[in-house]
């Protein structure tokens, strides 16, 4: 019986894997882990920089950010240049109907 205090065994890639797509799965995944691990600390970083000022002037630009859409690096330095705006709008355009090559049978 395994219980919650107790350890369960980790085992070697290499000894689990029979097959090298298997091997593929767990490096691939392992991967995903380094990189979740990665973002999560970025992450933690991001917000103490954000915590960190004093006036707490950026803790309200980074609200106001975030509720215009913006989501990357490029989107933020855009909007600290052009304010408001973080994406280029597109120009819309109009479906025109030509009556003349409509068939009408």
């Amino acid at each position: 019986m395994v219980t919650r205090s107790s350890k369960l065994p980790n085992f070697p890639p290499r000894a689990v894997a029979r097959l090298q797509h298997e091997h593929a799965i767990i490096d691939a995944f392992r991967q995903v882990e380094d990189a979740r691990k990665l973002m999560h600390r970025a992450a933690r970083e991001l917000a103490e920089l954000i915590r960190q000022d004093s006036e707490g002037e950026w803790q309200q630009r980074w609200d106001a950010f975030l509720v215009a859409g913006g989501v990357t690096a490029d989107e933020l330095c855009r909007w600290m240049v052009h304010g408001k705006q973080i994406r280029q709008s597109k120009r819309q355009q109009h479906l025109r109907l030509i009556g003349g090559s409509l068939n009408t049978a």
